[in-house]
């Protein structure tokens, strides 16, 4: 990794730190432009998304790279918080996100039917 390349690193954390969460996502699309598949920087760039509440896009991101055994960890833990941070969750969504072992049965699921993430809860009491 050149001195340019980790000029690039620190700048994405020192954004993240600062919480300039466009300024994360613009410096991880620059180091895209050099870098087209770099799942690192994908990662961030989905962490800046879903840092400015868009929540739907950096789930759509995150799934994307989430197999990839560089970011599976990091992925994996954004996409159960980001999916925590909704207040429904599609089916699909729940099911895919198990981290049941194989051969291992399904936790049951919900009761009431699940939509799809709606918007962020709120941390008021209000609705």
């Amino acid at each position: 990794m050149s001195s340019n390349d980790s000029f690039l690193m620190a700048g994405i954390i020192y954004y993240s730190q600062e919480k300039y969460f466009r300024h994360v996502q613009q410096a991880a699309a620059m180091g895209l432009e050099k870098f087209s598949n770099d799942s690192v920087l994908q990662f961030f760039k989905a962490y800046g998304v879903f840092r400015e509440e868009r929540i739907q896009d950096a789930i759509s991101n995150l799934e994307s790279i989430r197999n990839h055994p560089d970011v599976s960890l990091c992925s994996t833990m954004a996409l159960m918080y980001a999916h925590k941070s909704c207040e429904t969750i599609g089916e699909c969504s729940h099911a895919q996100l198990s981290l049941v072992p194989p051969g291992k049965e399904s936790p049951p699921p919900e009761t009431q039917p699940l939509q799809g993430c709606r918007r962020p809860r709120s941390n008021s009491g209000a609705p």
